[in-house]
């Protein structure tokens, strides 16, 4: 007897990582096809809603631009998923950055009665990235928790940790929601693939920021847990120690 577990995972990740590639090119056409006519309508709408027309009109040219910039963000996050190469990276602290972003989504936790636990490790390396793509990655994740927390039962909690794997700086997201099934658990990171009832997600923002750490030699993956989800981000160390973080009681 041998066991195959391991030889299965492999190939699971093979098939999962063409599945993705063949997507990816798919999307790139499609969105570059689509971002220069897209970009034309906003600019229009946009010089229309400045003239005075009636109070229904002006309604009518709001909710056009309103939806034709939704169409440009979605846009943006099918970009964001087939990227293959990050912007100029520099040496970030990633536990400032991990806080910062938790920080965006702090009001909208509280809001959401949702408790948020924190736990930093020392030691952090710094990391080699372009800050702002990899704070929305990560606030990607953490909306994508809070989402589906509030769907299951209104209220729960919410983990961040950080920790050091190796040299890798390791960020783990984790809720108490209903989960992941595991008829969606090889396709989440898929565009327009969620985990919640149609219509409750657009689907792209764990798409978007797979994209995104990838492009950075990072990796993104869901880990099993016996309770809700666990999304783990992982980015290479750039070989020099991150600041000490010193924490007041």
């Amino acid at each position: 007897m041998r066991d195959l577990t391991e030889d299965l995972r492999i190939q699971e990740q093979m098939v999962r990582t063409e599945r993705l590639s063949a997507i990816g090119e798919l999307l790139s056409g499609v969105a570059h096809e689509l971002s220069n006519p897209l970009q034309s309508v906003v600019g229009s709408l946009g010089l229309m809603r400045q003239k005075d027309y009636a109070s229904g009109q002006q309604y009518d040219l709001e909710r056009a631009s309103r939806e034709a910039e939704r169409a440009v963000h979605i846009v943006k996050n099918l970009l964001a998923f087939v990227k293959r190469s990050p912007s100029e990276g520099v040496l970030t602290d990633f536990t400032e950055l991990v806080q910062s972003a938790v920080a965006l989504r702090s009001p909208a936790l509280r809001a959401s009665s949702i408790e948020l636990r924190e736990e930093h490790a020392e030691g952090m390396p710094l990391v080699s990235i372009n800050r702002d793509e990899i704070r929305q990655a990560i606030v990607n994740l953490i909306i994508n928790a809070e989402q589906s927390v509030s769907a299951a039962h209104g209220r729960g909690v919410l983990s961040i940790q950080t920790f050091l794997s190796g040299t890798d700086a390791v960020l783990e997201v984790s809720d108490d929601g209903p989960g992941v099934a595991p008829e969606v658990a090889g396709r989440i990171f898929e565009p327009f693939v969620t985990a919640r009832s149609q219509g409750a997600g657009s689907g792209l923002g764990l798409s978007a920021a797979f994209g995104i750490v990838t492009a950075h030699d990072g990796t993104l993956e869901l880990v099993t847990t016996p309770r809700g989800a666990c999304f783990r981000l992982a980015l290479p160390g750039a070989g020099f120690p991150g600041p000490v973080h010193i924490q007041y009681n």
